[in-house]
């Protein structure tokens, strides 16, 4: 599978020959709706770190119980969702900046 950078540089010059590299619109459309699923996700995790956020300061407030288990279990939600959306920028970066 080919990048953007690659998409955006089509044309690669060596020595007195062209090489032109063809790219299929198939290729186009599945790179981008690749990279629209995983930007999708990270705005799904995104929503769903401020909801759990959110969910913590009510418990504070004290409109629920704060305890131990309530927290503990919404720390590992937002450690889950952070993880979703470092994998899902690593894909929209094309492992530019992230490597697993």
């Amino acid at each position: 599978m080919f990048g953007i950078k690659k998409f955006l540089s089509m044309r690669q010059k060596s020595g007195d020959s062209h090489l032109e590299q063809i790219i299929s619109i198939d290729d186009i459309r599945r790179t981008v709706t690749r990279k629209s699923v995983n930007f999708n996700t990270m705005l799904r995790a995104y929503y769903e770190i401020s909801d759990i956020i959110n969910d913590l300061e009510q418990a504070y407030l004290g409109n629920r119980s704060f305890e131990i288990s309530f927290i503990e279990s919404r720390c590992k939600n937002i450690s889950s969702n952070m993880f979703k959306i470092i994998g899902a920028l690593n894909y929209i970066c094309d492992n530019q900046f992230f490597h697993r």
